[in-house]
C-alpha cells in the first residue's frame, strides 16, 4: 500500500467513523425527542385523570352538604316542633290530673287544710 492509499485509507475510516457518531448522534437527538413527547403525552393524561377525579370529588361534596343541609334542616323542624307549645287548647288526662293536685295543694295551703287531695 502507498503512502497516498494509506492516507486515503485512514481519511476513509476518520470520515466513516465522523458519520457513524453524527448517525449516534442524530438518532440521539431523536430519542430525546421522542422522550420528550411521550412525557408531554404522559402529562397530559395525568392532567385529564386528576381533573376527572376533581370533578368527581366536588361532585360527591356537593351531594355530601345536600345530604347533610338537609338532615341539619329536618333536625331543626323536629327542635322547633318540640319546641313549640301544643296548639290545642284541652289539656290531656295527665296534664288535667297534675293541675287537679296542684290546685287542691294550693286550696289545702291557702286554707290551712291537709295537702293530701282527698284527705
Amino acid at each position: 500500500m502507498t503512502r497516498y492509499q494509506s492516507a486515503k485509507t485512514r481519511g476513509d475510516t476518520s470520515t466513516s467513523a465522523l458519520e457513524a457518531v453524527l448517525r449516534a448522534e442524530g438518532a440521539a437527538e431523536e430519542r430525546i425527542r421522542q422522550s420528550r413527547r411521550d412525557a408531554a403525552a404522559v402529562l397530559a393524561a395525568a392532567r385529564a385523570r386528576a381533573d376527572t377525579i376533581k370533578r368527581r370529588a366536588d361532585a360527591r361534596i356537593a351531594r355530601a352538604h345536600v345530604s347533610h343541609m338537609a338532615r341539619i334542616d329536618a333536625e331543626i323542624a323536629r327542635v322547633e316542633a318540640a319546641m313549640t307549645p301544643a296548639t290545642s287548647t284541652e289539656p290531656d288526662e295527665r296534664e288535667a290530673a297534675a293541675f287537679a293536685r296542684v290546685v287542691a295543694r294550693l286550696a289545702a295551703e291557702l286554707t290551712g287544710g291537709s295537702d293530701e287531695v282527698g284527705a
